[in-house]
């Protein structure tokens, strides 16, 4: 077909795609250059192209394209939307914010926007004002999802009670999240209030039966409240749903440490050591075992 229309652009374009897919980057990349230079007034085929160089570890040239984009296309949203993303992965967060800045001055309710600004603001660390990008971006769409997991972790970060009800809302938009889940038990954990934590661990665990923090996490709680016995049934649990990690076989250590069981206490320090020979912590225990003979 190009062969017989050479002008059409949308057949280069077409054929990018798949030589994208195809992995073909080189041959991608020269047939998007042709279908913008047959057409420099599609916003997909930068933002197409784009993607091709940052799949072929090319950020800066990415960007490239995408700021010839905007030369030609400067009222675009989707292409300040790509530079906003691009200049986050580049560690640019002050760039990023100048392109969601553009494309509010174009579209004021701008979902997206709001969040990458969030997003910018959370690379600077400047932590209100992420929030209050995030909680604008949740204002225009109540069911914008990566928004809530965010404020959730930043007022959790900090302490503050709305963690709880960010999560929730999390929840209620992907009652499959396990990220969601473990970050509304941590947030509970961390906050003392260990009956909701375990709660919500435990509906962790049923989202997702191989979460080793569901039962890790809950095994901790246990251990504080000083309920040795059910400490250690969580811990054996998570170390048979992750037999590599050391972390679950030394809780075991500890717990029968403090049991009394010192044979058993033994087996879980050594186990940890054997996974981890740098887990200075298994290493006291077993001092301190030693020091009891």
């Amino acid at each position: 077909q190009i062969n017989a229309t050479p002008e059409n652009a949308e057949l280069y374009f077409s054929r990018a795609v798949i030589n994208h897919k195809l992995k073909n980057y080189e041959t991608a990349i020269l047939d998007f250059e042709k279908a913008i230079e047959l057409n420099n007034e599609e916003e997909s085929y930068y933002l197409n192209l784009a993607e091709v160089h940052l799949d072929n570890r090319e950020l800066v040239k990415g960007i490239n394209v995408l700021s010839k984009g905007l030369e030609n296309l400067p009222e675009s949203e989707n292409i300040n939307l790509a530079l906003a993303k691009y200049y986050l992965y580049l560690g640019d967060p002050q760039k990023s914010i100048i392109a969601t800045n553009r494309i509010l001055k174009i579209a004021a309710s701008n979902t997206e926007a709001y969040f990458y600004k969030g997003m910018a603001y959370t690379q600077l660390k400047d932590t209100l004002e992420a929030i209050s990008a995030y909680q604008t971006a949740v204002e225009q769409d109540p069911d914008h999802y990566n928004s809530y997991m965010h404020l959730g972790l930043l007022t959790a970060g900090k302490k503050m009670k709305l963690a709880e009800a960010y999560f929730k809302n999390a929840i209620r938009i992907n009652d499959q999240s396990t990220e969601a889940f473990y970050g509304l038990g941590k947030y509970y954990q961390d906050s003392n209030q260990y009956k909701k934590a375990k709660a919500t661990y435990k509906e962790l665990s049923l989202v997702d039966p191989q979460n080793e923090d569901a039962f890790y996490n809950t095994g901790f709680i246990y251990f504080m409240e000083d309920s040795l016995e059910k400490a250690l049934k969580q811990f054996n649990i998570a170390s048979k749903v992750a037999p590599s990690d050391a972390k679950s076989y030394y809780m075991q250590g500890l717990v029968n440490e403090s049991a009394g069981n010192t044979v058993e206490a033994r087996k879980g320090y050594n186990r940890a050591l054997g996974l981890n020979p740098e887990f200075d912590l298994a290493r006291k225990g077993l001092d301190r075992l030693d020091k009891l003979n």
